[in-house]
C-alpha cells in the first residue's frame, strides 16, 4: 500500500469509525515476537466488539485484507508494504474472562497466560502446560495450540466470532475438526469470544504445572527473538526440531536469520533479519529436510506477505507417488496391507499419493501420470522383473531393484547360482523338474521343499521321513515347473536389511513353530513372533555379526541391487555356520516388518524411510 492510499484509506475509515484507534507508525516488528518486518501496516483496533461488525463489512465492500493478530507469536512480518489493515482486538470485551462454576468465556484478544493463571484463581485449570507458549485466545485457538499431548482444542465448547461481512458465526466444539496445529475452522472467520469447559483441579497443582511448564521452556527453546516453532512435526516419526538437526542445519544463517543451534525448529532473529533472510533460510531447511529425509516440512508460522507465505507452502515440487499393490499371487494380501501402509506414511510425509490396485504388469494412465512410482507388489510379477521391465520401457522412475536384478532375486534357484558364483555360502540344492519324484542323490533326510519363485512360504513344506516326500513336491508344484530341494539347516534364523547402500542392524527371528512360515509371520495363531535387534551378542559376537553383514552388502552391491534388499541366512546349531537361504527385493513393508523393524533401530523411522526410498528413485529420473 502506497503512503497516499494509505493516508486516504485512514481518513476513510476516521470518517465511518471516528472511535477507532489507528496507528500507522508501528512496524512489524514491533508487532512479532519474531521481530522481522521493517514496515508499517495500518494497525486498528476496535474499542468495543459493537463496532467491528461494521468495520468488516466496510473492509469487504472495499475489498481491503484484514489480517488478525493477536500476540504475534506466530506472524514473520515484510519488509514489503502491506495492502491491508491489521486487525489488534485489545480493548473491551475482547480482552476480558468471565467464569461460571466449569465454564470460562474469554475474549480473543486474552493472552494465554493470563488466561490459566485466571482460571487457577477460582481452582479451574487442565492446559497448564500451554502456559509458555506466548499468543493470545484467538491464535492459541485457530492453531489449535498444544504441548506434551495437551491441546487447547481439548477443552473448548463453542467458537464465536464473525465472517468477513460482519455477520455473527458460531460453532460448537463438535462441529470443528481439531488436528495437529490445525483446525478446520474458516479462515475468512474472525475469532471474537471462546467459551471452554475446564477441569476442577487445584489453584496449587496448577500453579505449580506453569512453573514447571515455563522452566522446561528456558532450558528448551532459545532466548533470542523468534517466532515459536517454524514447521509442524509430521505425524509419526520424528518431531521437525530433529528431522531439521539431522539434515545438518543447526547453526545455519541467511543473513541475521539463524536456526537456533538450541532447538533447530526455532529460527531466530539475531538482531536485523529481513524478511527474505527468515524465508530464505526456511526454504534452505524445507529442501535439506527432504534430501536427507525424504519428508516435505510444513510450516507453523505464516507470513504477513502472502507472496513470502504462497513461496513457502508451494505444492508445485511436490512429488505424485503411484504405490502399487495386489498383484495376482498368493501374497496378494500381504501386498495390500504393505501398500497400505507406504501410502498413509508418504501422505503423512507430504506427497500426493494414490494407490493403484493391478492385476497384471501393465502400465496404465493412471501410472503414467506418477513423478515416481512405487511398487509394493509381494510375488509373481511384482517382484520377477516383469512389472519393472514394463515401467523401464515407459522411462518411470521407480523405487527398488531393476528388471534384471528383480529376475534373479525372486528366483530361489537363480539366487543358489549367484550366491554359488560370489563364494556366498549357501545350502546345498538340487532342482526337480515336475513329475520327477527321485530324492536327489546329493542330499539327504531331512530337507525343505519349496517352489523357487513365492514368497511368504507359501508351498514350503520340511520333509523329515520319506512318506512325507510326495505330498511335499505336490505342495511345491508351480507355474516354473521346477521345485528348490535344498539342505535343511538346523539353526537361528537371521536377516538382513540393506537401505540406500547401507547395511542395517541384524534381526534374530524367535518363531513358535518348525518354521518361520505365514502363521508366524502374519496370523500367529500358535504363538507370538519374537524379533531382536541387533542379535544377542553372547550368541552372536560383534565380528560374527559384521561378517554377517559384510556378505549381505556384498551380495546387495553383486547383483546391482538398488534402494533396499533383505537378506535371509540361517547359522547352523552343530556348527555356528552361515548358510544364506535368499533374497527380496520387495520385503514385507508394514511398519512391524522386518526392514523397517531394522531401520527403526538404528533411528530411521517408517516415515522417513519411505520418504527417502522414493527420493532415491526421483533422483534416477531418465
Amino acid at each position: 500500500m502506497s503512503k497516499e492510499i494509505k493516508i486516504k484509506l485512514i481518513d476513510q475509515i476516521h470518517h465511518y469509525f471516528p472511535d477507532l484507534i489507528l496507528k500507522n507508525d508501528v512496524s512489524w516488528s514491533e508487532l512479532t515476537t519474531l521481530g522481522v518486518g521493517s514496515s508499517k501496516p495500518l494497525v486498528v483496533e476496535p474499542v468495543d466488539d459493537t463496532v467491528l461488525p461494521a468495520l468488516l463489512r466496510f473492509c469487504y465492500n472495499e475489498n481491503i485484507t484484514v489480517l488478525p493478530v493477536g500476540g504475534g507469536s506466530n506472524i514473520v512480518g515484510s519488509d514489503c508494504n502491506f495492502s491491508g489493515i491489521v486487525l489488534k482486538l485489545k480493548h473491551s470485551n475482547f480482552s476480558k474472562i468471565k467464569i461460571s462454576h466449569v465454564h470460562v468465556t474469554a475474549g480473543s484478544g486474552v493472552k494465554l497466560y493470563d488466561f490459566i493463571l485466571k482460571c487457577a484463581e477460582k481452582d479451574l485449570g487442565g492446559i497448564a502446560e500451554l502456559a509458555g507458549i506466548p499468543g493470545t485466545i484467538g491464535g492459541s485457538l485457530r492453531t489449535n495450540a498444544g504441548r506434551l499431548g495437551v491441546s487447547i482444542g481439548d477443552f473448548i465448547e463453542e467458537v464465536c466470532g464473525l465472517d468477513k461481512q460482519g455477520n455473527s458465526w458460531s460453532a460448537n466444539a463438535d462441529e470443528i475438526t481439531w488436528g495437529y496445529r490445525s483446525t478446520s475452522l474458516p479462515k475468512d472467520i474472525i475469532i471474537t469470544a471462546v467459551i471452554f469447559k475446564m477441569n476442577k483441579i487445584k489453584s496449587s497443582a496448577t500453579l505449580c504445572a506453569v512453573q514447571e511448564s515455563i522452566a522446561a521452556r528456558k532450558n528448551i527453546y532459545p532466548k533470542a527473538r523468534n517466532a515459536g516453532c517454524v514447521f509442524k512435526n509430521p505425524i509419526e516419526g520424528h518431531g521437525a526440531g530433529k528431522l531439521i538437526d539431522i539434515a545438518g542445519c543447526k547453526g545455519l544463517t541467511m543473513g541475521d536469520a539463524e536456526v537456533s543451534p538450541k532447538h533447530a525448529n526455532f529460527i531466530v532473529n539475531n538482531s536485523r533479519a529481513t524478511e527474505k533472510d527468515f524465508l530464505d533460510l526456511t526454504l534452505e531447511v524445507k529442501r535439506r529436510v527432504l534430501n536427507q529425509a525424504g519428508i516435505y516440512l510444513k510450516p507453523e508460522v505464516f507470513f504477513a506477505n502472502k507472496d513470502s507465505y504462497e513461496k513457502l507452502i508451494s505444492t508445485s515440487e511436490i512429488l505424485n507417488v503411484a504405490v502399487l499393490k495386489g498383484g495376482s499371487s498368493h501374497e496378494r494380501a500381504v501386498s495390500l496391507e504393505s501398500a497400505k501402509g507406504v501410502a498413509t506414511a508418504l501422505k503423512n510425509a507430504g506427497y500426493k499419493v494414490k494407490e493403484v490396485d493391478i492385476q497384471e504388469p501393465k502400465v496404465t494412465e493412471e501410472i503414467k501420470l506418477a513423478d515416481v512410482v512405487f511398487p509394493m507388489l509381494h510375488g509373481g510379477f511384482g517382484e520377477d522383473g516383469r512389472i519393472q521391465k514394463e515401467l523401464e520401457n515407459h522411462n518411470l522412475c521407480f523405487v527398488g531393484c531393476n528388471s534384471t536384478s528383480s529376475e534373479i532375486i525372486i528366483d530361489k534357484i537363480k539366487t543358489k547360482l549367484f550366491f554359488k558364483e560370489n563364494n556366498i555360502p549357501a545350502p546345498d540344492y538340487a532342482v526337480l523338474e515336475h513329475g520327477n519324484t527321485e530324492f536327489p542323490s546329493n542330499l539327504s533326510l531331512p530337507v525343505v521343499v519349496k517352489p523357487p519363485c513365492e514368497g511368504s512360504t507359501f508351498g514350503v513344506s520340511i520333509v523329515k521321513e520319506m512318506s512325507e516326500w510326495n505330498t511335499a513336491l505336490k505342495y511345491a508344484e508351480n507355474s516354473t515347473g521346477q521345485i528348490l530341494v535344498e539342505e535343511y539347516i538346523e539353526g537361528y534364523e537371521l536377516t538382513v536389511g540393506i537401505f540406500d547402500g547401507k547395511v542395517l542392524p541384524i534381526v534374530h527371528i524367535l518363531y513358535p513353530g518348525e518354521m518361520y512360515d505365514y502363521d508366524a509371520k502374519y496370523i500367529h495363531e500358535t504363538g507370538e513372533t519374537k524379533y531382536i535387534t541387533p542379535p544377542d551378542y553372547n550368541m552372536f559376537p560383534v565380528k560374527f555379526q559384521k561378517e554377517i553383514q559384510e556378505i549381505a552388502l556384498r551380495a546387495y552391491k553383486t547383483v546391482n541391487a538398488k534402494d533396499m534388499l533383505r537378506v535371509d541366512l540361517i547359522v547352523s546349531k552343530k556348527e555356528n555356520k552361515l548358510y544364506f537361504i535368499e533374497m527380496n527385493s520387495i520385503p514385507g513393508f508394514t511398519s512391524s516388518s522386518l526392514l523397517p523393524k531394522a531401520a527403526a533401530s538404528v533411528d530411521i523411522p517408517y516415515i522417513q524411510l519411505c520418504g527417502k526410498l522414493v527420493q532415491l528413485a526421483a533422483s534416477r529420473k531418465p
